[in-house]
């Protein structure tokens, strides 16, 4: 069981697409022991707690830039805690991003997204990796970033060059997501 706000359409999302969300936890059963996973945009931890019931021996680095979805997912990794006590969770409230910054994010129904004219500064991947993992030990990343994940990419070339798995999502609807 996963804390949600009220209007987080998660519930929804998984009644009418059984198999949404199911991949990456699938996936994740076959990667080694001691490797990190990545998940930029993790929202309320809804993917983390899929992989992590699939593989507790992974390394995973959760990172999520909107406050609320944080404060849930802060709260159910409390929870996971509780009930098993060694695990490998990072959690981090940092916008991930190159070229897109000042931004603030905006949306609803479990979901945000970035909209150029804010404060919020975007910070690259490697630099928030730099000093909290083996970046060698990456074996995927994964974002969800309504449309720039791109710029996600973009700001991972050190992380990447170790070939991990990417699993993005792919939607430009501006030319900001570019």
């Amino acid at each position: 069981m996963i804390q949600l706000g009220l209007s987080h359409n998660l519930p929804i999302y998984q009644s009418v697409n059984p198999f949404y969300d199911r991949f990456l936890p699938h996936f994740a059963s076959y990667l080694s022991s001691g490797k990190v996973v990545i998940d930029v945009g993790a929202n309320v931890g809804d993917t983390l707690f899929g992989m992590f019931s699939n593989n507790p021996n992974l390394e995973y680095v959760c990172i999520e830039a909107d406050k609320e979805f944080f404060d849930d997912l802060k709260v159910n990794y409390q929870n996971l805690s509780k009930e098993i006590s060694k695990t490998k969770i990072h959690l981090i409230n940092k916008f991930i991003g190159d070229a897109l910054t000042d931004v603030y994010l905006d949306g609803d129904n479990g979901t945000k997204k970035a909209i150029i004219g804010g404060d919020i500064k975007s910070e690259s991947l490697d630099d928030v990796l730099d000093n909290l993992i083996n970046i060698e030990d990456i074996v995927l990343i994964k974002t969800d970033v309504d449309g720039f994940d791109y710029d996600v990419l973009r700001s991972a070339y050190s992380s990447i060059k170790h070939k991990p798995y990417l699993f993005f999502e792919c939607l430009n609807n501006n030319e900001n997501q570019l």
